[in-house]
This record gives structure tokens, sequence and C-alpha cells, in this order.
């Protein structure tokens, strides 16, 4: 009681909440207190069913947005984020002839760099899946060569996930749909 909990950064509702009309599939449910404390779950939603879940404890993530252009920054790592406004992903839109709404949301400022992705490893002992390997010379240089599994795990670490298609398109392109941002 007194969270707010968040799905996929869309529907937001303050705890104990029911959400009707959630489609199948994996969603990212977080829920949040005061303070800025956090936690961020992937939950499974099957068709016609109802799935509870508890959120244990609080870790810490992103803060809320408050305004468009705010920037967070990951102390760990020194990833820096910058706040994304709400809108629309264009291609689904167009796809299911409707608008889909996103955001507001959180996105890197920048790609991931050796270095960040290296205080990962440091902090959590993660066993890598793809073939990157950590060079100090080239710790600002975006990090390359991991799975997508590496990247996901990343992103858990810093408290979020990695973006969907249409939300990277969107924080690049912006409201005006610039072809060339």
């Amino acid at each position: 009681p007194g969270a707010e909990v968040v799905i996929d950064g869309l529907w937001r509702k303050a705890a104990p909440a029911v959400f009707e009309g959630v489609s199948a599939g994996f969603h990212w449910v977080r829920a949040g207190v005061a303070g800025g404390q956090c936690i961020e779950q992937r939950v499974a939603v099957r068709s016609g069913e109802t799935t509870e879940m508890t959120l244990p404890g609080c870790g810490s993530g992103p803060p809320t947005i408050e305004q468009p252009g705010s920037v967070w920054r990951h102390s760990p790592s020194g990833a820096e984020f910058v706040s994304v406004p709400a809108g629309a992903d264009e291609a689904a839109s167009r796809l299911l002839q409707g608008p889909v709404p996103l955001g507001p949301y959180w996105i890197g400022r920048t790609e991931t760099t050796n270095g960040q992705f290296q205080a990962f490893v440091a902090a959590t002992g993660y066993e890598l899946q793809g073939r990157w390997a950590f060079v100090k010379e080239n710790s600002e240089m975006p990090a390359a060569e991991l799975t997508y599994d590496d990247a996901s795990r990343f992103c858990e670490w810093l408290g979020g996930r990695l973006p969907t298609e249409g939300e990277w398109e969107w924080a690049a392109r912006g409201p005006g749909l610039l072809t060339f941002p």
C-alpha cells in the first residue's frame, strides 16, 4: 500500500492495484514508493487468467520522471539517462491503425561504454554469454559483442530494461519525427 504501480511505463495506479485489459505476454511491472525507492520485475501474463505478484522489498532505480529532458545518473557505472516525453510508437500505430502510446521513460544518453559494462561485471560477478572483453585503453568506447541477455542483465542492474524499438525510435526522432535526428 502507498506504492505506485506501473506496467510497461504506460498504466499507473496506487497499490494494491488491479489492472484489467492487459494483453497476454511479458510485461515490466514497477512499484515505487515516495523517496524514489522502487523495484521492477518482468511478469508473464496469460490470457484469461489473473496474475498476482508480490514485489519483495525495494531496490533503487531511476526516479519518477518529473519533466522531459531530466537527467539521471547511475552512480556505480556513471551511465547517464535522459527522460523522454510521452509519445506514440509510429510504426506500431501504422500497423495497428491506431495510436500506440509510449512513455514517458528513461533512455541512455549514449551507448553503454566498456567501462560502464565493466563496472557491472565487477559489481555482480556476471558471467558473459557474448565475446565481450574489457580492455582498459578502450573504456570509453561503446561495448560490443554482447548478447541480448548480457545487455538485458546490464539494464536490470541499472534498474531498467532495454528499450523497445518504438521507444528507441521515438527518443531518436522526437515529436517532429525527424528523418535524420
